[in-house]
This record gives structure tokens, sequence and C-alpha cells, in this order.
């Protein structure tokens, strides 16, 4: 389970770069055979908007939506079961941390060196930067 929580909202640069990063994220993670779908019981296609970031694993391969508000209202998480989407859930959360790294709090119950190595690894592989531990569980806001 990834948590996020916040209450102010996303800049219009940093929403901006963040739904490049998405499409980019979701480009590669298609490219290496995870599919998405918007919804755990619909077909319709994953979905980065003006407002809002949504997908899921594809049909066996679902669990829980990710939802990515540019205006946070709080608390977040989503579980993934450690699904093939998981890796997309954790890269986005990456990205969001190296765009706006003030804007959400971001904890995992998995560990950052070893249940986030893969999802390092493929931060890296796609944006050519080893990021730095994302997680600080401050969900004051």
């Amino acid at each position: 389970t990834h948590y996020w929580g916040g209450s102010e909202p996303f800049s219009e640069d940093e929403w901006r770069q963040i739904k490049t990063a998405t499409s980019t994220i979701l480009d590669w993670c298609q490219d290496k055979g995870v599919e998405f779908q918007f919804e755990h019981d619909g077909p319709e296609p994953e979905l980065v908007q003006d407002q809002c970031i949504v997908f899921n694993g594809s049909v066996d391969e679902s669990y829980e939506t990710f939802v990515l508000r540019k205006q946070p209202f709080g608390f977040a998480f989503c579980k993934t079961a450690r699904r093939p989407y998981d890796l997309a859930v954790g890269l986005v959360l990456v990205a969001v941390a190296q765009i706006a790294p003030d804007v959400l709090a971001i904890s995992s119950d998995g560990d950052w060196e070893s249940d986030w190595r893969e999802i390092r690894e493929a931060y890296s592989e796609i944006f050519g930067l080893e990021p730095d531990c994302i997680f600080d569980g401050d969900f004051d806001s």
C-alpha cells in the first residue's frame, strides 16, 4: 500500500510536468508488458487530464485504482497487491516527489531500499536520475 497526503494544489507548471512524466511512465510500463485501464471494473483507458490522473491494472491484474488529484484533499492511498501496475504507481509517486517535493507527504508499506529497488532502477532508466528516498510519512496536511 502506498500513501500520500497534502492540502496545497500543485502549481500549473508542476502539474504539467507531472502529467508529462506520468504519460512517459505509462508508455514505458506498457512497453514492458504492463497493461492499464481506468478502473478495476471498466475497460476504459487510463486517464491523464487537467485535474486528475487515474489508472489501474487491466482485467485480472487490477486491484485498487490509483487517483492523483491536482488539488489534493488530504490523505489518499492505493493498494496494489504488488500487481504489475504497482511499478507505475511507484514511478508516478517518485516523479511527483522529484517535481514537487513540498506538495505531498509520501509513504509506503514497502521498504525504500529493498521493495522499491525495481521502481528506483526503472526511474533511473526512464529519466536518467537516481531518486532520493521519497518517504517522509508526515500526513499533518
